[in-house]
């Protein structure tokens, strides 16, 4: 005799057999329902998709582009779970409009496990996907209201938009972590030896991925100290630009032709960073060998001062110019050394601008430039 848990409680010839018996009368009333039910599936799964985008609206602490970004991600990932469980409950619904029993299949030893087991797994799966955009969102939030209070300091801005993308990486993968032993012991998976594994695997991967290691806890401290943040302009080695991204293990850098330089932190060990705090307009003017001196350093100070009046380029000069005096004579011209103490990112700014207006006195004054023989 064959128990009751090895077999299903309605076969699939029972149920063919059920549906030839139907009624036309009732099977146009079932088949009205299910478009019915289906019409409702489609309108609820909009709805989702509606209240997810309002939901991200109404967050705030986010910008217009941040938003956009996480409404893809979200509608993608969390959307998809959302419609994948309604179409499913879709399903069983129509089954039950039909007289089909759905949920036969459970009655049996077998059943009963892959059900329990699966309905585990989606939980598992849905509070993951939950978890990791909460992730996302809440520290984007954080670090938009931070922004907030530091909006008068752009170096504590730079700082605290490089540590947003790294704090939120590190989160998602301990999320991903723990959902990833979840799911193993659900599925009768002994984690206990898989985790003292991973710990002697762990030491040898150690070993031999030293400069990992050292790439990760050299950017660590790079951040921390406030060496280098995003937007600086730096030279690393041979290579400048300003600091487009840095992640747990690299520093990327775009330099003035676009190319993207992407440097592991272990290789950055010494860094020039051109813009923090503030910088400086180097000027070497060079001027002909018969010049007037004083006359060239007097109009030298009269276009700083000009320039300084100007309403673009007044605001990124944080001094007056400097002249230290001649720093080198040649046959061919005398050089005059002078520099203005500038905002962090406006040193080649000031350094066009008053280039351009000099040229323009020297024009006027009649006094010739020089060059280095």
């Amino acid at each position: 005799m064959i128990e009751a848990n090895q077999q299903p409680a309605v076969s699939l010839l029972d149920e063919i057999d059920h549906l030839r018996a139907l009624s036309p009368q009732t099977a146009a009333m079932n088949f009205a329902l299910t478009l019915g039910v289906v019409f409702a599936c489609l309108v609820v799964i909009w709805l989702l998709r509606r209240m997810l985008c309002f939901a991200l609206r109404a967050i705030p602490g986010l910008t217009r582009e941040q938003r956009k970004t996480q409404v893809a991600k979200v509608l993608g990932l969390t959307h998809l779970v959302m419609s994948t469980v309604t179409g499913l409950l879709t399903i069983v619904a129509i089954a039950y409009i039909w007289g089909l029993d759905p949920l036969a299949w459970t009655s049996t030893m077998w059943g009963k496990a892959i059900a329990t087991t699966g309905s585990r797994l989606v939980v598992v799966i849905g509070i993951t996907a939950i978890a990791w955009e909460a992730a996302s969102l809440s520290t984007q939030y954080a670090l938009g209201q931070l922004q907030h209070r530091v909006v008068d300091n752009p170096r504590q801005r730079a700082q605290i938009q490089t540590l947003g993308p790294i704090f939120r990486s590190a989160v998602q993968i301990t999320i991903v972590v723990i959902a990833l032993m979840t799911v193993l012991s659900q599925v009768g998976v002994e984690i206990a030896p898989i985790l003292a594994g991973a710990g002697v695997a762990g030491i040898a991967v150690g070993f031999g991925a030293q400069t990992l290691v050292k790439d990760f806890f050299t950017g660590f401290f790079l951040i921390i100290e406030d060496i280098v943040a995003v937007g600086d302009v730096v030279q690393i080695q041979a290579f400048s630009g300003t600091v487009e991204e840095m992640t747990l293990r690299t520093i990327r850098l775009r330099d003035f032709d676009g190319t993207l330089h992407v440097l592991p932190y272990g290789e950055s060990q010494i860094i020039h960073n051109m813009t923090k705090t503030f910088s400086y307009a180097a000027l070497d003017i060079w001027v002909g060998a018969g010049t007037d001196i004083d006359k060239a350093v007097g109009i030298m100070r009269q276009t700083a001062e000009t320039l300084k009046k100007d309403d673009a380029i007044g605001p990124l000069m944080m001094d007056g110019i400097e002249i230290p005096g001649v720093d080198a004579m040649t046959d061919a011209g005398i050089l005059i050394k002078g520099r203005i103490r500038t905002q962090p990112d406006g040193r080649w700014l000031v350094v066009r601008a008053y280039n351009r207006l000099l040229k323009m006195a020297f024009d006027t004054a009649q006094i010739s430039l020089g060059h280095k023989v």
